[in-house]
Formats: structure tokens, C-alpha cells, sequence
């Protein structure tokens, strides 16, 4: 049995499992780099996987106005992380 999921279920699934896991989690690592502690390698990883994915939903949905505003938060989001963390090499 094979089960098609329209557009917006599929958007609103990602849009939970982003609420509810991916954004605590990019969240708890942007504290501690914030507070100064360095950024570990797998939290790199699971920022970079955020943005692909996000990345990935995009263009098998197509044009999709939430996804677009939640691809935008979750790159700011990476961005603003990996770059306090240069930061933070920088003074070190």
C-alpha cells in the first residue's frame, strides 16, 4: 500500500518536527556559544543537516511560502551560531 501525502501535510510535519526538535536543539547550542563555549564538531554537523534538509524539503515541495520563511530562520540561525563561534577562535 502506497500513501501520497499532499504538499501541505508534508509542510506541516516538517514545520512541527522543526518546532518541536531541530529548533530547541539549534537553540541549547546557540546558548553555549553565546556563553562562550566552543562549538563541537557534531553540533556543526547537525546545523549544516537543518539547512540541508530544509534545503532538500524545498525543492521536492516547490514553492512554498512557510518553508521559505522557515528555511530563511533556520539559515540566520546557522549563520549567527557559526559565526560567533569564529568569533570566538578569533580571541582565542
Amino acid at each position: 500500500m502506497h500513501t501520497e501525502f499532499s504538499p501541505q501535510a508534508i509542510t506541516t510535519l516538517l514545520l512541527r518536527g522543526f518546532e518541536s526538535e531541530r529548533l530547541p536543539c539549534a537553540l541549547n547550542i546557540r546558548a553555549q556559544v553565546l556563553a562562550g563555549e566552543p562549538l563541537a564538531a557534531d553540533d556543526a554537523a547537525f546545523l549544516d543537516a537543518m539547512v540541508h534538509d530544509l534545503d532538500r524539503a524545498a525543492a521536492l515541495i516547490g514553492a512554498d511560502p512557510a518553508i521559505d520563511r522557515l528555511r530563511a530562520c533556520a539559515l540566520h540561525l546557522h549563520d549567527e551560531i557559526l559565526t560567533q563561534a569564529q568569533h570566538q577562535i578569533g580571541r582565542a
